[in-house]
């Protein structure tokens, strides 16, 4: 809980819509190192450009392995620069300027990387 509340401590309500739940419990769940949430790995048809599609109770895996894949594609520094990002700009142009791609090729990117981990 102390996660959520220094992220939404910095985050900017004034000027942003709330990101989807599965990136903010996402976040709570990578910087607390929940790798327990491996477990509830269920890959049905789920896209992280359509929050609708996470069935509630799965955001928290979702999120997890969503920011695992980030760090594995790219690096730590780059989970925390898609969550710094993300105090001041909505999603898509947070991790376009972190790690150059949008929520539709972090999807793909992510949907590879759980099928692989899910072996």
């Amino acid at each position: 809980e102390l996660n959520h509340y220094v992220y939404f401590y910095h985050f900017k309500f004034s000027t942003l819509k709330e990101p989807s739940l599965w990136f903010t419990e996402g976040l709570a769940e990578y910087f607390g190192k929940s790798e327990y949430r491996l477990e509830s790995i269920n890959s049905s048809n789920i896209n992280l450009n359509r929050s609708s599609s996470v069935p509630a109770g799965h955001e928290y895996w979702v999120g997890y392995t969503a920011l695992l894949y980030i760090e594995n594609k790219y690096s730590e520094k780059a989970v925390y620069s898609v969550a710094t990002n993300s105090y001041t700009m909505p999603l898509e142009k947070a991790t376009k300027d972190a790690v150059g791609i949008g929520l539709n090729e972090w999807n793909s990117g992510w949907e590879n990387f759980i099928r692989e981990i899910d072996k």
